[in-house]
């Protein structure tokens, strides 16, 4: 009969196991972005869609971004749907645009489904052209986002998506946000490239119209307010279409953190209930990764309380890739946390998130 210990030093050679995997995988995805200073395609036509809510604040950069994506103007329009904002946002995006004659701003109040969804929905009904680029009011794309996104369609891809950093901020919930944003998008990005892709980010994000369409829409996944990104891409994966991602530097998207942490409670417990909707073999993946990180996390702890030798090894291999992992991906994001930062946060985020996903089952989540 095997010992507790036997069975717990198997269980952790496992979890070992998967993490070394994953870690090989983010070493390959950190090697990719490579900046690229000419594309050499005919660019095609782009409608970027936009969802609008409550976004008075942020208008003004969001239209001086996207008027000066490096992209021909002739080559794409923007739409921007004000989904019902109680604030100045209508009127501040028609001053804001009423020179730029490929921009449009569309009015939510007659959108299907609720949320940003509806919003969604409705400016990728009125967009003009068959490749659709999604980002988000507070985000700003980077001047070769359009460019990434047309090469990737020119490859065939019929999904694609890209990398968002989060930038700024030095209180708790600042900080946690951009560590949270380092680990995600490694980990989203590193699947993609071994051809496991579970998750995107909304706010860099592209497909075609007729892709949109035939596989319903946002239709089956309105459970959730979350979701116009990752199960979309769910539905997209399960229909057969083929995806890509952006390793351009220079087409890596832009937000900012909020201040206040329970903002980012809010934020995170949002984003983590649309897991609950991911099939089950992206659940069993992200099960195993979060255990694995768990038990390397606190292995010396099991070290004491099992008396296995193998235990013990988890924690410095666990703080040793951390090292030589985040502090890269740092470097690329721009994200100027410190390593006593992503030592810290190493160790309690896994408890964290935890306990954000235990809210995301019992609380009820809004969009704004």
């Amino acid at each position: 009969m095997p010992t507790f210990q036997t069975i717990f030093e198997i269980y952790s050679g496992v979890l070992l196991l998967t993490f070394i995997t994953v870690l090989i995988a983010q070493i390959k995805t950190l090697r990719k972005f490579r900046q690229k200073n000419v594309y050499s395609f005919e660019p095609p036509d782009i409608s970027v869609v936009v969802a609008a809510k409550n976004e008075s604040l942020n208008s003004k950069n969001l239209i001086k971004v996207l008027s000066e994506l490096d992209y021909p103007d002739a080559h794409y329009e923007v739409i921007i749907v004000d989904d019902n904002s109680d604030d100045d946002t209508n009127n501040r995006l028609h001053e804001l645009c009423r020179d730029l004659p490929n921009f449009r701003i569309i009015h939510g109040n007659n959108k299907v489904h609720p949320g940003k969804k509806g919003a969604l929905k409705l400016g990728i009904e009125n967009a003009a052209h068959n490749i659709i680029a999604i980002t988000d009011a507070d985000c700003s794309p980077g001047r070769k986002w359009l460019s990434a996104i047309a090469e990737a369609h020119s490859k065939g891809y019929q999904f694609v998506f890209g990398p968002v950093k989060i930038v700024g901020g030095d209180s708790f919930g600042a900080k946690f946000s951009r560590y949270d944003n380092l680990r995600s998008q490694l980990l989203t990005l590193s699947a993609a490239g071994v051809s496991f892709p579970y998750a995107c980010s909304g706010g860099s994000l592209s497909f075609t119209k007729s892709l949109f369409l035939a596989v319903g829409g946002y239709s089956g996944t309105l459970k959730t307010l979350s979701g116009d990104d990752d199960l979309l891409l769910q539905k997209a994966l399960d229909a057969g279409y083929k995806t890509g991602t952006i390793t351009e530097p220079e087409a890596i998207v832009t937000t900012y953190p909020y201040k206040d942490f329970r903002q980012v409670v809010k934020q995170k417990t949002r984003h983590l209930s649309t897991s609950k909707h991911y099939n089950l073999k992206h659940s069993v993946f992200l099960l195993f990764w979060h255990a694995a990180n768990y038990v390397m996390v606190y292995g010396l702890l099991y070290g004491l309380l099992t008396g296995s030798d193998l235990v013990y090894w988890l924690t410095p291999i666990k703080l040793l890739s951390d090292i030589i992992i985040y502090p890269k991906m740092a470097s690329l994001f721009r994200n100027d946390l410190s390593l006593t930062d992503l030592i810290f946060f190493g160790f309690i985020y896994e408890i964290l998130l935890f306990w954000f996903f235990l809210l995301s089952v019992i609380k009820k989540q809004e969009w704004k």
